[in-house]
């Protein structure tokens, strides 16, 4: 029984499995009990988003569920950075999960965000969550590491890999910013990749960082990397891009 396993355990290892439970419980709550408004948006289907933990809730709603399920109170969640930070009904909320597709992790992009703005573009799981990933975790890995013999294409942040995907390019990954650093590229190469393909936004940054990472990347031995630039007219406007 569940004593009898507790037993055997360290601290530590029953620690994670409360985390496992909890972020699973989460995920879960999120698409079922969750708004697609924002997503629907963006082109995103709601079967889709669903299939892959992305929606919009009210910490409220969230927050009661879950300590019904799991007999707790509110603090339960948050010293475990389950918080409205994060859950928001202004947040579209995506979940991060580990290669064996157990949700470790959650990133939300506030929609209300502008330029220049005080509020915070994203906000993610903190680093001192347990089973979260520290610093080289690839948004999308779970499906992209069963398929090596493939090319794989490393796009920019969640909603470029969601896209893609959404759109048939099964084999990608994000690295949920523009920074590609050892731990992706080791991830990658551990899964058996030989062949990765670097996807950024054709903007000047865009363009100098691929030229930073073709360059960087391009002394992996054993490994062919290719770049590509994401096309859109000059006269759109940077925001809208």
């Amino acid at each position: 029984d569940k004593k009898a396993i507790e037993t055997c355990l360290t601290e530590e290892q029953i620690q994670k499995i409360e985390y496992y439970e909890l972020y699973a419980l989460a995920a879960n709550i999120l698409v079922q009990d969750g708004s697609f408004e924002y997503t629907t948006k963006r082109g995103w289907t709601e079967e889709f988003c669903k299939k892959n933990g992305v929606a919009s809730i009210k910490w409220d709603t969230l927050k009661n569920k879950i300590c019904s399920t799991l007999k707790v109170e509110a603090d339960y969640l948050v010293n475990r950075d389950i918080v409205k930070e994060i859950f928001d009904e202004d947040k579209i909320i995506y979940t991060i999960y580990d290669k064996k597709k157990r949700p470790v992790a959650f990133a939300a992009r506030n929609i209300k965000f502008k330029e220049g703005s005080n509020l915070p573009k994203f906000r993610n799981t903190s680093g001192y969550v347990p089973i979260s990933p520290k610093g080289g975790q690839l948004y999308g890995y779970h499906i992209a590491c069963k398929s090596p013999d493939d090319r794989v294409d490393i796009f920019e942040g969640y909603g470029d890999w969601l896209t893609a995907q959404q759109n048939g390019i099964e084999n990608c990954v994000a690295v949920c910013g523009t920074t590609i650093n050892d731990q992706h590229i080791e991830l990658i190469r551990s899964a058996g990749f030989k062949n990765i393909n670097i996807v950024f936004d054709g903007d000047n940054a865009g363009n100098t960082k691929l030229r930073v990472y073709l360059e960087k990347l391009s002394n992996l031995p054993g490994i062919r990397v290719t770049g590509l630039a994401l096309p859109f007219d000059d006269d759109q406007p940077e925001d809208k891009r």
